[in-house]
């Protein structure tokens, strides 16, 4: 059965390290011939009453095509997913228990059918990147005279918004050149809950594409342990949780999320539908 996938994100060169360890090496590409052959024939006859005399000749030849087949991302994920599949070597996870929990390990690929979900705060952070062409209008409207602005215009209370936004676009700059905080709920088994952080220059389209049903392909790079919960995610620069809030194990509600038995950390390769 062929299988077309629409990429949402994939790891092209974790995808080359890994076919190069599977086919002790990497082709780029592939000749192929097509050969096709041809026959004529050229004759006469002559006779005269009943006998009759007739002579045939026979001409064969061969033509070949060549052409040359490149490998693109899209088909060398493909031939990986093929070799690790033939090999057993990738997980399926359509069904879990404690028995299928304890025998995946670390360093293992699985295959995991869920929703998608990116962290409280990362589309917010993502439109507040391109707040900054604001600023300079408000700068400017802070200089202009007394008597060109209406009566209800508060200049201290500007400036102080326009301190404001300027730190926001800062924080969300930032942010918007780190990794891509997301969690995959395995379809069957909401209790679990697996944590990835994507490159962004890996994304096959926008962030917001990324969210719903997909189907994850990563290694497992560790599980959580059982009454031993986690923080994974980048918490916001300059907000920190207190005493309290670290004594519950609360997050700080953005860029950030509690991890509990069963859970993991993955390393995605690819997230396609």
């Amino acid at each position: 059965m062929v299988v077309l996938r629409e990429f949402l994100y994939r790891r092209d060169d974790l995808v080359g390290q890994f076919l190069q360890q599977l086919e002790g090496g990497e082709y780029d590409e592939e000749r192929i011939k097509e050969q096709s052959g041809r026959t004529s024939a050229a004759g006469g006859s002559a006779g005269v009453g009943p006998l009759s005399l007739s002579a045939e000749r026979r001409r064969e030849g061969a033509s070949a095509t060549e052409l040359t087949m490149r490998q693109t991302a899209a088909s060398r994920f493909n031939r990986l997913h093929a070799l690790l599949s033939n090999d057993d070597g990738i997980q399926p996870l359509t069904s879990f228990d404690d028995a299928i929990w304890e025998q995946i390990v670390s360093g293992e690929v699985v295959e995991v059918e869920g929703v998608l979900k990116l962290l409280p705060g990362v589309l917010e952070m993502q439109q507040a990147s391109g707040i900054g062409s604001f600023l300079p209008l408000i700068e400017t409207m802070t200089d202009f005279p007394d008597d060109w602005l209406p009566d209800a215009f508060d200049r201290g209370e500007v400036e102080r918004v326009g301190g404001q936004l300027s730190a926001v676009q800062g924080v969300a700059q930032y942010l918007a050149t780190s990794a891509v905080p997301c969690t995959v709920v395995p379809r069957g088994a909401p209790t679990c809950k697996f944590f990835i952080e994507l490159k962004r220059d890996s994304l096959q389209g926008e962030i917001a594409d990324l969210e719903g049903e997909v189907t994850l392909l990563a290694r497992i790079t560790r599980k959580i342990a059982r009454g031993k919960p986690e923080t994974m995610g980048q918490p916001i620069p300059g907000v920190s949780l207190n005493r309290e809030q670290r004594r519950k194990g609360r997050s700080t509600g953005a860029l950030t999320v509690r991890l509990h038995y069963p859970a993991a950390i993955l390393s995605a390769i690819a997230i396609y539908r």
